[in-house]
């Protein structure tokens, strides 16, 4: 009886063991997506965030720019600009962006998610 117990034992540590998946695009499939701040998110902020973010903010206006690469990751990577939550349009993150406007589409919001994810490339 305990050969018996002892084999099943060892057989069913073999197939809990055989069932983890270690192909690391299958487990990150989104870490395989290369997303780039030019192609990709550029294009999302030019069509969205005019005329606030990129007419050069007026004279008091506290709206910081994103008309280069390095003003929007400077944006993108303070986590005290709420840029995620506030283009999600979460509770507590108001002002909502784009200002005034309907929420942006989730893969817009996803491809940011995703350039923010992969460090910001250019």
């Amino acid at each position: 009886m305990k050969k018996l117990l002892v084999t099943l034992f060892v057989l069913g540590i073999f197939f809990l063991n055989s069932c983890r998946n270690e192909n690391e695009e299958e487990l990150y499939p989104c870490a395989s997506v290369s997303v780039s701040f030019t192609i990709d998110v550029e294009p999302i902020l030019v069509g969205n965030c005019n005329p606030c973010h990129y007419s050069g903010p007026a004279s008091g206006d506290p709206s910081p720019s994103f008309e280069t690469y390095a003003d929007f990751k400077s944006v993108a990577s303070d986590a005290s600009s709420n840029l995620l939550c506030r283009i999600n349009h979460e509770n507590g993150c108001e002002p909502w962006m784009p200002l005034g406007g309907d929420k942006l589409p989730d893969s817009n919001i996803t491809t940011i998610e995703a350039w923010i994810s992969q460090c910001y490339p250019p």
